[in-house]
């Protein structure tokens, strides 16, 4: 991600073609593909079951405007969207009208980099609208982490949806009144050929903005902010075989604390995703997995705890591999809500038992046989006063795992 400056440099862009004509795959774009990618055979796999999903949903479809004539479904698309636009507006008009602002911070875009401004105003107009604007964000930077509008925009979407009107179906419908802008030439609207590739890593903050902004009108339905996740790849050509190796590696932590309940363990925020069974790792790759588990005393205390960070300490097995990290966290916490204190930071070190080294949330770096690399995930954030946490919930945390005693006596006042 670090040291790429434009979207050139992020490898082949196939613009919209025709990859299957007539229910047939077209032999020469699968070629194209395949010659660009690391492992052609898991790509191959990959496409050729998208394929497979897309064709049967095609005869599915066929069908249903065959039983039912074209004027009927299509009347009855139009239904389901007004409908749903209806039911989106009405949720939209129950929150109080009013501008709402949050701002948080990105620890960097690269080693000796500056943080990055993630700055939301969203604005309910009372009658069923909303704009979500990120124009008083940072500038599009020159690394692979930009958001491109259209990416800005699905997931402000989904984070109006969560908080007003989560249960209805997803459709065009019940994303007609909500209105998504950000300044063009910004990091959340960024200039072609601004690179992108790592977009992935900030989606969750721009969950946690819109929360943070949200909170103030809707405080009941917001929680302090997730931890965030770790994207960490490990590549280069396994000795054992000779061909090249990625291990594509997804770490989940907490969930922020909420009102009436303590944020969720290692679970995944906004994306349906999970953490990567440590077989899986070791059976496909030269690792060794040596360490994975939860970390105590890192969750925000509050009413209502966060959940807690996340702990994998991965050895590499092979003569030599490339790190690659994209995670977030290490220089500024995840915050808490209504009086929850924030999680504690992440932090990434290489060879935890020898020289210790920290590493940078986001870096590359040329690794070798029995480094350890220790990914340590941050806390998420609490929601409520501390001193308002139920005794019984502290005694049960201490128990689990989730705070050691000193941690309950100093944050808690906890004296059993």
């Amino acid at each position: 991600m670090h040291g790429i400056t434009e979207a050139f440099q992020e490898g082949l862009r196939i613009l919209p073609v025709r990859f299957v004509r007539g229910g047939e795959i077209q032999e020469d774009i699968l070629r194209l593909v395949l010659g660009n990618v690391r492992m052609p055979d898991k790509v191959r796999g990959d496409l050729l079951a998208q394929h497979t999903a897309n064709s049967t949903a095609a005869v599915r479809l066929q069908q249903l405007f065959r039983d039912y004539g074209q004027d009927t479904v299509e009347r009855a698309y139009e239904i389901f969207l007004d409908r749903s636009e209806q039911s989106m507006r009405a949720a939209l008009a129950k929150v109080p009208p009013g501008r709402y602002s949050f701002e948080d911070l990105l620890d960097d875009y690269g080693p000796g980099t500056d943080p990055i401004r993630i700055a939301v105003d969203v604005t309910f107009d009372g009658a069923g609208s909303v704009e979500v604007d990120f124009s008083r964000s940072s500038e599009a930077v020159p690394a692979a982490i930009n958001s491109y509008i259209n990416y800005t925009r699905a997931y402000a979407i989904f984070a109006i949806k969560v908080f007003c009107d989560a249960l209805q179906p997803q459709n065009e419908g019940n994303m007609r009144p909500i209105k998504v802008t950000a300044r063009e030439g910004s990091f959340f609207n960024p200039r072609f050929p601004a690179p992108s590739g790592g977009r992935a890593a900030i989606q969750v903050r721009i969950f946690d903005a819109i929360n943070g902004a949200i909170a103030q009108a809707l405080p009941h339905r917001a929680m302090g902010a997730f931890s965030h996740w770790s994207n960490p790849n490990i590549g280069g050509i396994d000795d054992r075989t000779g061909r090249a190796f990625v291990m594509y590696d997804v770490g989940l932590a907490g969930y922020g604390g909420r009102l009436g309940r303590d944020g969720a363990e290692a679970l995944s925020p906004v994306m349906n995703c999970s953490n990567i069974p440590v077989e899986v790792h070791e059976t496909n790759n030269p690792v060794l997995v040596r360490r994975f588990e939860l970390l105590a005393d890192t969750g925000g205390a509050g009413r209502w705890r966060g959940g807690c960070g996340l702990r994998k300490d991965i050895e590499l097995l092979n003569s030599t591999a490339t790190l690659s990290l994209l995670g977030d966290r290490h220089k500024f916490v995840p915050y808490g809500l209504d009086g929850g204190e924030p999680g504690a930071k992440a932090e990434t070190i290489l060879n935890p038992d020898r020289n210790a080294l920290a590493l940078g949330s986001k870096e590359i770096r040329e690794i070798a046989k029995g480094d350890v690399v220790s990914l340590r995930l941050s806390g998420a954030g609490g929601y409520g006063p501390p001193a308002e946490r139920d005794p019984a919930a502290i005694a049960e945390d201490i128990a689990d795992g989730y705070v050691s005693r000193n941690f309950a006596a100093a944050k808690y006042g906890y004296r059993p």
